[in-house]
């Protein structure tokens, strides 16, 4: 005999409790399967507020930064933008400091490890020494000696003498900038500029100033001072008005989530300009204008993005500017107490999190649910016991699982017509009087799922031992 049940639900966590008023028996060794099951995911939302929206974390032992995140909305489709806005406000956090200090260098990166489906919050420390992907045209660099003096070698004048990088500036806490070699003032144009770029003008014939987005001219005779370039195409003057002179080191920083332009002379830090930064991609590059007795550059410092670059150990011994980073073992912290909802949303079970190393990553420990349904659902009767077994967990138990069912191509609803009945023997060595059946729909990882609406699914009952 085989009877079909069809069960039903509203309960926001796909349980179900249903009664049945006729006397259905159930004979010993009855055996029962899965036919259909529909449900409607509800989309998880988490908003970030003044409760919850700073995180407080640190590279070393004696100082810590907080990110301050912007207060939204987010569900599975902006998730992405969290992770965003949590990368781009923890390197904004981050100073560069005029000491040989742990944070410079420094680039935060927080995204869902998609192997694991879990969110890791990582550091890793771009060394301001030898440069990788260097782009070049009728200068004098050699990569192989950092400290080597750079100037125009060839071409024919304007802005066919340069040099860039095919990799991006570090996005935290990070240096780009050249000591002054030699420079006079016989020029009646802008005779170098070192700054920042797109993409797009990474690879040009030339390098004009208008492919600036930021940088440090040297001005012409006329006005021999150092101008900066904040948007592309112009050099202004600006105070302070320095001359340039040797020795000098110009360049552009990206720290506390501003770039800054600046000159250092004779140990004083004098900053040409501050603008907002916006955690985009730059790209390191100058341009020589004039002549070699124009202008010449020494000790060129760039931090590049320490994801995409060539791992280097330590920075090289340049005396330019800031000082640079270093590669000690330190101890990392990711404090959610200012945040507790978010770390739990985020997966971490720790409020505290601590991680001793030359960097760190900070994988949660809960995967993340609320991006997607999952791989796979568990159906389980709970007034029943089956003949089923599940091995998830340390030691695995028995479990009465009635079925196991792939994710539905749909986003946010899942509609499963099983191919064929995989009848599963029910435990009863005598007759059972059926008068409640009660079930749940879950995870993989055997959590809760929200959902909303009407969820239902039908089961097929039979006395048989076996059925084809």
């Amino acid at each position: 005999m085989v009877r079909l049940i069809r069960m039903t639900s509203e309960d926001p966590t796909a349980t179900f409790d249903n009664s049945i008023s006729g006397d259905l028996v159930l004979e010993p060794y009855s055996q029962i399967a899965l036919q259909n099951l529909s449900l409607e995911h509800d989309p998880e939302e988490f908003t970030v507020d003044d409760s919850n929206n700073q995180i407080t974390f640190s590279v070393t032992n004696n100082r810590s930064y907080t990110a301050t995140l912007t207060k939204a909305v987010y569900s599975a489709s902006t998730f992405n933008d969290l992770m965003n806005d949590i990368t781009l406000k923890m390197n904004a956090a981050l100073p560069v400091l005029n000491f040989v200090a742990k944070e410079n260098g420094v680039q935060y990166k927080a995204a869902v490890d998609s192997k694991v489906n879990k969110v890791n919050i990582q550091y890793q420390v771009g060394h301001a020494s030898r440069f990788s992907d260097i782009i070049q045209n009728n200068t004098s660099f050699s990569p192989t000696n950092a400290a080597g003096v750079i100037q125009r070698v060839g071409g024919t004048g304007g802005s066919d003498s340069y040099l860039a990088s095919d990799t991006p500036l570090c996005k935290g806490a990070c240096v780009y900038q050249v000591k002054i070699n030699a420079v006079n003032n016989s020029n009646t144009n802008t005779s170098y500029i070192i700054g920042l770029v797109k993409k797009e003008k990474v690879e040009p014939l030339q390098f004009n100033i208008s492919d600036y987005d930021f940088g440090v001219a040297i001005g012409p005779s006329s006005n021999f001072i150092y101008q900066r370039v904040i948007s592309p195409g112009t050099a202004t003057p600006n105070p302070p008005s320095l001359t340039p002179q040797a020795d000098d080191v110009i360049g552009v920083e990206i720290t506390l989530g501003k770039i800054e332009l600046v000159v250092y002379r004779s140990g004083t830090r004098y900053l040409l300009n501050s603008s907002p930064y916006d955690g985009r991609d730059y790209f390191p590059a100058m341009t020589f204008f004039g002549t070699s007795s124009d202008v010449s550059v020494k000790e060129m410092k760039m931090t590049q993005d320490p994801y995409l670059a060539t791992p280097t150990s330590a920075d090289d011994a340049l005396t330019s500017g800031r000082p640079s980073s270093n590669n000690r073992v330190s101890i990392n912290n990711l404090d959610f107490t200012d945040a507790v909802t978010l770390g739990k949303f985020l997966g971490y079970n720790n409020i505290e999190n601590t991680i001793k190393g030359v960097t760190a990553s900070f994988l949660a420990e809960n995967l993340i649910h609320y991006l997607d349904l999952a791989d796979s659902f568990i159906v389980e009767l709970t007034s029943l016991e089956l003949d089923s077994y599940d091995t998830f967990g340390v030691n695995g138990s028995r479990r009465s699982i009635l079925a196991t069912i792939p994710k539905s191509d749909k986003d946010n609803e899942l509609i499963y017509e099983a191919p064929y009945l995989t009848f599963i023997d029910i435990k009863n060595k005598s007759p059972i009087m059926l008068r409640n059946i009660k079930a749940r729909v879950l995870r993989n990882d055997l959590s809760t799922i929200n959902t909303r609406g009407l969820t239902s699914m039908t089961v097929v009952v039979s006395s048989a031992q076996k059925m084809v």
